[in-house]
């Protein structure tokens, strides 16, 4: 981060009592009482307040943490500070549990309508993502690609072999990597899926469990620094890739899809 900023995370956890009476809420629209539930006995306020002084500019991450942010400014004084919003999924529909269509999503697009328009400025990660949230708020919404730093690398002659595709990134609920396995089951023998997942390790464990006999590898990720490296150059004990990048179709959220696509001479093991 540049000179003079200052990064907090915050560690708010809510209590199983406070989950179900604001889902509770939540169902019956009562989204302000629901959002005075969830983050009315919030510490991460104070933590805010004791951790840095009063910032020009306040960064937040996610929408959910716009009450924090509100109260807290609030709390020191300037409610008009400039908040810069930097959102990287589409609040309002994530996952396709019962909870996340009926519970979560329509609290956050709650949220959406009453904290999108309190940022001073709004970017996103994908031009489905800035239609998406265009369509909520009159307000420009930024483009600002989630993309590792530029890597300077040669490229090498393709070479007959398996195209080789690769997703490194978060894994959790609502990810759908199960639809890529699908996928590339779909494409037959000529194919490969390579997961470098950062998430749970239990979930991690779930997923290889449903691969079955699917031509799907799984890796160690590697920082995101490193990516354009890791799957541009000849590994030790793997084949040649070369990096092509490709995005699958954009789902209904707006977000896309995204990983590469390689030619390579399989000889990797799972």
């Amino acid at each position: 981060m540049p000179n003079g900023t200052i990064g907090v995370g915050l560690k708010w956890r809510l209590g199983g009592l406070r989950k179900i009476i604001g889902g509770l809420l939540v169902l019956f629209h009562m989204n302000e009482s629901a959002e005075k539930c969830i983050y009315g006995n919030c510490k991460d306020v104070g933590e805010l307040q004791g951790s840095m002084p009063p910032p020009d500019v306040l960064l937040a991450n996610d929408i959910n943490v716009m009450p924090i942010v509100s109260r807290y400014l609030n709390l020191i004084g300037q409610p008009k500070m400039p908040i810069y919003l930097d959102l990287h999924e589409f609040a309002p529909s994530e996952g396709g549990r019962f909870i996340e269509l009926h519970v979560k999503n329509r609290f956050k697009a709650f949220l959406c309508e009453k904290y999108l328009d309190r940022a001073q400025v709004v970017s996103t990660v994908s031009q489905g993502l800035v239609k998406a949230y265009k369509k909520l708020t009159n307000r420009e919404v930024h483009l600002v690609p989630n993309v590792p730093p530029y890597a300077e690398i040669s490229p090498q002659p393709l070479k007959s072999g398996k195209i080789r595709l690769v997703h490194h990134g978060g894994f959790g609920p609502g990810r759908d990597m199960q639809g890529l396995i699908k996928a590339v089951q779909i494409l037959g023998e000529g194919y490969e899926l390579h997961f470098y997942l950062i998430g749970k390790s239990s979930q991690i464990s779930g997923l290889k469990r449903e691969v079955g006999k699917a031509p799907v590898f799984f890796h160690e990720p590697v920082p995101t620094e490193d990516i354009a490296k890791e799957i541009s150059v000849t590994p030790k004990n793997g084949p040649v890739v070369n990096g092509l990048e490709l995005r699958s179709p954009e789902k209904r959220t707006g977000r896309p899809a995204k990983f590469s696509v390689q030619v390579v001479k399989s000889e990797g093991r799972r």
